[in-house]
């Protein structure tokens, strides 16, 4: 989730936190969130990478995950927002 704004600046931490906490915290049981730095058409932006991982029959997970996308997208008038999805083996310990 890039943090440009189109001819509006950058997505601040307490923005974010506040997009956290309204759309991400009440759909999802658990995350991660990691910062990096991402580029979108040539052009480095700060970057927010929500990792959740989850049992792949669980299809309330991927809609939810699609809606917090979809959610950004508006929020912060995002060109796209990447959804990726891999399959991986994970024990809970």
């Amino acid at each position: 989730m890039g943090a440009n704004i189109p001819n509006s600046g950058t997505v601040s931490t307490s923005m974010f936190k506040s997009f956290i906490t309204n759309e991400v915290a009440n759909r999802l049981d658990g995350f991660t969130l990691t910062e990096g730095q991402g580029y979108w058409k040539g052009e480095p932006e700060r970057t927010f990478i929500l990792t959740v991982i989850h049992d792949d029959a669980d299809v309330g997970i991927k809609v939810a995950c699609e809606e917090v996308a979809k959610a950004y997208k508006q929020q912060f008038r995002q060109e796209a927002v990447l959804v990726a999805s891999s399959q991986t083996v994970t024990t809970m310990v």
